[in-house]
């Protein structure tokens, strides 16, 4: 006799519980998180960056131009539009007729972006934490509890 399992309310074969075992998932609830999780605010463009091929500069050049990533499908259209510039050299033609340069001077990845964000919030936090250890008037070594 089989033994089913469960898997968010589903019942599964066998087979396919030992594929979501392989990858570590637990029977029951959904998949693991990574490690770190990055925002969604920062997830989209990520993706749009694999999906549309673009470098790290065409992220930069659409994210100072206030693009919105979920609207480059529309752009990308070459495909059926031919008079449509590829997506790349679009947002490389709106970034100078805005800026006046061809890429900005200091390229960063979305990563590093998160990476900076997150280094920075830790450090808001920890200044927060000695500034409450520290007594203004000088009585005694640091808040009293």
């Amino acid at each position: 006799m089989t033994q089913w399992a469960t898997y968010a309310g589903c019942l599964l074969s066998p087979r396919l519980r030992g594929i979501i075992s392989s990858q570590n998932w637990s029977l029951v609830g959904t998949p693991p998180l990574a490690k770190s999780k990055i925002p969604n605010k920062y997830q989209r463009w990520i993706d749009a960056r694999k999906r549309y091929h673009l470098s790290h500069a065409h992220i930069q050049m659409a994210r100072e131009l206030g693009l919105n990533p979920k609207k480059f499908g529309g752009m990308a259209n070459t495909k059926q539009e031919p008079w449509k510039l590829p997506l790349p050299e679009f947002i490389e033609e709106l970034y100078y007729k805005h800026f006046k340069k061809t890429r900005p001077e200091n390229v960063r990845s979305i990563e590093q972006m998160v990476r900076d964000h997150r280094k920075k919030k830790r450090e808001r936090k920890m200044g927060r934490i000695e500034e409450k250890n520290i007594d203004p008037f000088g009585e005694g070594e640091g808040r009293q509890q």
